[in-house]
């Protein structure tokens, strides 16, 4: 495929034994422009129910706002993903010029 795309669906920021804070943080960064700038794979993340304050700023560090799409709910989580992939294509379509 000449486009690829990775989608990340979490429920918040990193964390596992050993595996938190600022060093994940910075670790899924840096996975992220790896993926974006070295793999050429356009990422976007959805967070979903992230409640707990700051949560949010830090999930936009990781992946980037502008490729950041926040639910509350994981039942409406589905449309709000179809829809993002809807709008993302018909974008790219008219970038590329397919009919």
């Amino acid at each position: 495929a000449k486009r690829k795309y990775l989608f990340v669906i979490a429920d918040g920021l990193p964390a596992g034994y050993g595996y938190h804070g600022s060093e994940a943080t910075k670790h899924v960064q840096s996975v992220c422009r790896y993926v974006r700038d070295r793999l050429k794979i356009n990422l976007y993340a959805f967070g979903v129910g992230l409640d707990r304050s700051g949560e949010e700023d830090m999930f936009n560090k990781q992946y980037g706002a502008k490729n950041t799409i926040f639910v509350n709910e994981l039942t409406r989580c589905l449309p709000k993903i179809v829809t993002f992939l809807q709008n993302t294509l018909r974008k790219e379509k008219r970038t590329v010029a397919i009919d």
